[in-house]
């Protein structure tokens, strides 16, 4: 199978998450959510909300966007946005340790705490069947499938990716990833896959596997990235990326998608 990437979006400002709307694009960054709408074949500014934070960010910033229907979420660290974006945008926020929704392909969802001060999550984690559990702090998770049987993939802030049973007992462990790793909706080969960022000096690439056996084996050769990835998060059958340009410092948001090939 290959990996392919799209260009959605770029900007001087470090672009936190981007989510694509029917005829709309919502960029999320650190001062503010700004909607486009499609006009002419290209992106035309629609409306913009300002966030509040709550004093200063973190030195290393996440945010994530949800968005189910016109409804929009923004979770950022110690602050929940709630609002939508039809008929016209406007966001609510509000300090609280609330937790995030972390999605991975459609169908998939996992509550996680961040870690307000830091850039990743406690270990806290509520599953779609209301297990609640505690686990080693990660930065970001996946979900995949074998045989039929759910699993869970948290890269971990030691740098080893753990495999979790439904019932998040870990199963395996996946060694050479990086901290960012993002679950997808595609099914190549009869298996779910799941796209994950290079470790360190190698971090300007992203790669899809499949869970085999429990470990996890590369499903495509790697897609070279224009600088560094600052961001993976899912979005529906693939995933977005944000990348950092060494050179200029400007962010770039792409979508990758995966095609399963003959």
């Amino acid at each position: 199978m290959s990996l392919e990437k799209k260009l959605l979006w770029e900007a001087d400002e470090q672009i936190l998450d981007v989510v694509l709307l029917p005829d709309a694009l919502l960029v999320l960054t650190a001062a503010k959510a700004t909607l486009y709408s499609r006009r002419n074949g290209s992106w035309e500014l629609r409306a913009a909300a300002s966030l509040a934070a709550p004093g200063r960010w973190p030195r290393d910033l996440r945010g994530r966007v949800q968005a189910s229907g016109p409804v929009l979420r923004v979770f950022l660290p110690g602050v929940v946005c709630s609002g939508a974006w039809q008929p016209s945008l406007a966001l609510e926020c509000k300090p609280g340790d609330e937790a995030w929704v972390l999605e991975s392909g459609s169908r998939s969802m996992l509550l996680g705490n961040y870690a307000d001060t830091r850039n990743y999550f406690d270990g806290r984690i509520v599953t779609q069947a209301g297990l609640r559990k505690s686990v080693a702090p990660y930065y970001t998770a996946a979900a995949a499938e074998e045989g039929g049987s759910p699993l869970w993939l948290l890269a971990g802030v030691d740098g080893r990716t753990r495999i979790y049973d439904a019932s998040f007992e870990p199963v395996g462990t996946v060694p050479a990833w990086g901290s960012d790793i993002a679950g997808t909706d595609t099914r190549c080969g009869g298996g779910q896959q799941v796209l994950a960022t290079r470790p360190d000096d190698a971090a300007e690439a992203v790669q899809a596997f499949s869970v085999v056996n429990r470990q996890a084996e590369p499903a495509s050769a790697p897609l070279a990235m224009p600088g560094p990835v600052t961001a993976l998060w899912t979005a529906g059958a693939g995933a977005v990326a944000i990348t950092r340009d060494p050179q200029t410092g400007r962010y770039a948001a792409y979508l990758l998608s995966i095609s399963c090939g003959s």
